[in-house]
C-alpha cells in the first residue's frame, strides 16, 4: 500500500511538470507571436482545468488508498481476536452441535445418562448447552458485539437445552411412579427398593435399554421384569419424546448453519486459513 502511494506521488509530480512545461511553452509561443493570445489563453486554462480534474483525482485516489491502509492495519490487530472467537467459540460450538445431530439421527438417542455395574457410563446425552465458560472474556465480547442474533441463537439453544431436561425430568418422574406400582405388585420385599434404584429402572424403560442399571439389585430387577417394564413407556410418552427430538433437532441444524455462515465470514475478512485455527 505504501508502494502504491509513492507511485501516485511519483505520478503527481511528473504530471506537474509536463502541465508547467506546456503552460510554459503556450506562453513562449504567444509571446513571441507564433500563436495569437486568445489561442494561449485556451490552451493555458485548459490545462489548468485538466490539471485541476487530475489533482482531485489523486486526492481522491489518496484518501481511498490511505483509508484501505487503516482498515488494512486495523485487520492485523484485531486478527489473532477473531482466530480466538474461532477456536475458542464458533468451532467448538460448530463440532458440538453437529455431534448432537449426529446422535439424534441414529436409531436409539441417548435421552440419559446410565452408569453399568462397572461404573462405566452408558452414553452421553444429545442435549447439551453451548458453554462459554472456557472462553476469554475478550471473545465472549467480539462474538457478542459483531454478531447479537448468532448470540441469540446461542442462549435460545441452552433455554431449549433446559426445556428439553425439564420434559426429561418429568417423563422419568412420571415413570417413576409407574416402576414403583408394578415392583410393589411383583416384588415381595418391594420396600427395600429405594429412590435410585427405581430412578434407574426409570431411565431404562425411558432409553429401551435392553439391559443396564447402577447397582446389581436393579440390573437383577430389570433382568426378571424388564418386558413389564418397557410396557410403562406408552404411546404418550414416545410421543413426546418425538416431538421433543424433533423441535431439538430442528434448532440445532439453524444454529450449526449460522455458525458456519460467521465462520467463513471471518475467515474470509481476516485471512484466516483452517490451519490458523
Amino acid at each position: 500500500m505504501m508502494r502504491r502511494n509513492t507511485l501516485v506521488q511519483i505520478g503527481l509530480l511528473a504530471a506537474g511538470v509536463v502541465l508547467v512545461g506546456i503552460i510554459v511553452v503556450t506562453i513562449w509561443l504567444g509571446w513571441t507571436g507564433r500563436i495569437d493570445s486568445r489561442t494561449a489563453s485556451l490552451v493555458i486554462g485548459g490545462v489548468s482545468a485538466f490539471a485541476s480534474a487530475s489533482l482531485a483525482i489523486a486526492t481522491y485516489t489518496t484518501v481511498l488508498q490511505n483509508r484501505r491502509t487503516v482498515e488494512e492495519l486495523q485487520k492485523d490487530r484485531e486478527k489473532p481476536l477473531a482466530q480466538d472467537v474461532l477456536r475458542q467459540l464458533v468451532a467448538p460450538f460448530k463440532q458440538q452441535i453437529e455431534d448432537h445431530i449426529d446422535r439424534m439421527e441414529s436409531d436409539y438417542p441417548p435421552w440419559v445418562q446410565i452408569w453399568n455395574t462397572y461404573g462405566e457410563q452408558h452414553a452421553t446425552r444429545f442435549y447439551q448447552e453451548l458453554s462459554t465458560d472456557r472462553a476469554s472474556d475478550t471473545a465472549v465480547r467480539k462474538l457478542r458485539r459483531d454478531n447479537p442474533d448468532l448470540m441469540k441463537q446461542i442462549d435460545k439453544h441452552n433455554q431449549s437445552v433446559r426445556d428439553v431436561e425439564e420434559t426429561i425430568e418429568a417423563l422419568l418422574s412420571r415413570l417413576d411412579e409407574r416402576v414403583e406400582v408394578l415392583l410393589g405388585e411383583r416384588v415381595a420385599d418391594h420396600m427395600d427398593i429405594n429412590d435410585e434404584e427405581i430412578r434407574v429402572l426409570s431411565k431404562c424403560v425411558l432409553q429401551g435399554y435392553s439391559q443396564d442399571a447402577s447397582s446389581l439389585y436393579a440390573t437383577e430387577l430389570w433382568e426378571a421384569y424388564s418386558g413389564e417394564l418397557q410396557e410403562l413407556k406408552d404411546e404418550e410418552i414416545v410421543a413426546e419424546l418425538s416431538n421433543t427430538r424433533s423441535d431439538y433437532y430442528s434448532e440445532c441444524q439453524s444454529i450449526r448453519d449460522a455458525l458456519l455462515e460467521y465462520k467463513m465470514e471471518i475467515q474470509q475478512q481476516y485471512g484466516i486459513s483452517e490451519s490458523d485455527l
